[in-house]
């Protein structure tokens, strides 16, 4: 991308676009995918590459947790596992068709065995 090199632009201001249009466009596409460690290496390789390179040279030399940190961004199989728990709650905090919630009866199923 153009733009994140591009010095007029503050570091802050091209970490939050990267958030709101990289990540949350990943996150939905990738939530209900089932992934292997190596994808979510290489995943997390770019996100790291891009958070590089949105911070200007700042991050030169530094660890890679260093670079999440300043960013505040944590890794990949963690952005992705809080966005599946996430839906995971919703889904079972819906009214189902009968009337009862998922969880009510998958509790009331538990106190049956």
């Amino acid at each position: 991308w153009r733009l994140w090199p591009w010095n007029k632009v503050s570091a802050n201001w091209r970490l939050l676009l990267y958030k709101a249009t990289v990540c949350s466009a990943l996150g939905a596409g990738l939530e209900a995918l089932p992934l292997t460690r190596t994808d979510l290496q290489r995943l997390d390789t770019f996100n790291l590459n891009q958070l590089r390179v949105i911070m200007l040279g700042a991050a030169r030399g530094q660890t890679n947790n260093w670079v999440r940190t300043q960013c505040d961004m944590p890794t990949v199989d963690s952005f992705l596992r809080v966005r599946r728990l996430s839906w995971l709650r919703k889904v079972l905090q819906a009214p189902s068709e009968h009337g009862t919630s998922c969880s009510s009866a998958w509790q009331a199923s538990l106190v049956q065995t």
